[in-house]
């Protein structure tokens, strides 16, 4: 919060109001003190003085209203972002901890590939207990081959994996995709 996105919240008319606001404070003080010439004018000026004071007033006022508003809804909603990031981190860290050998290997092929999104069969068990999870996202519809079905592992899922590099490095990395022994294990 500081005095240039004030005035810019201000506008045009925001400042103008603000400029003759303090033009008819400052016409009346003058006219109050007598001085220069301002005390050869009709006495009823410095009422128009006021009554253009405040109107200005009330308008500055309103603009500062709404620029301060503004400020507060922008950092309750930074706030909020900040403390659903936090949660969904938690989450995925909880799920990260509870994960079968399996889903382990699965995650760790994506992190030793670094290959965020991949195909496999829509009806895999194992990728769907990771979809079941939030770990992985499914492609919600298309004209996709069952059997290459797209999937892909969500930023913030795949920021903590790559924060967690090192618990995902598993020695013999294996040619062909763990989720594709799954469905050679189930075809006759």
């Amino acid at each position: 919060m500081d005095i240039s996105s004030f005035l810019k919240a201000l506008d045009i008319r925001g400042r103008s109001a603000a400029t003759v606001c303090l033009a008819a404070v400052a016409l009346y003080v003058m006219a109050d003190r007598e001085i220069f010439h301002l005390q050869d004018l009709p006495a009823w000026t410095r009422g128009v003085y006021v009554v253009v004071a405040i109107a200005a007033l009330a308008i500055s006022a309103s603009k500062f209203w709404d620029w301060s508003d503004a400020q507060l809804s922008t950092r309750r909603k930074e706030r909020a972002e900040k403390k659903a990031l936090e949660d969904q981190r938690a989450e995925v860290i909880g799920f990260l901890e509870s994960i079968s050998d399996t889903e382990r290997e699965i995650l760790s092929y994506l992190v030793q590939k670094n290959q965020q999104s991949f195909v496999c069969s829509e009806e895999s068990a194992v990728v769907a207990t990771l979809v079941h999870k939030h770990l992985v996202v499914a492609a919600k519809d298309g004209p996709f081959d069952m059997d290459a079905w797209p999937h892909m592992v969500p930023n913030h899922v795949w920021q903590e994996l790559q924060r967690r590099k090192d618990e995902f490095n598993t020695a013999g990395l294996q040619e062909a995709p763990p989720w594709h022994e799954e469905q050679e294990r189930y075809v006759d």
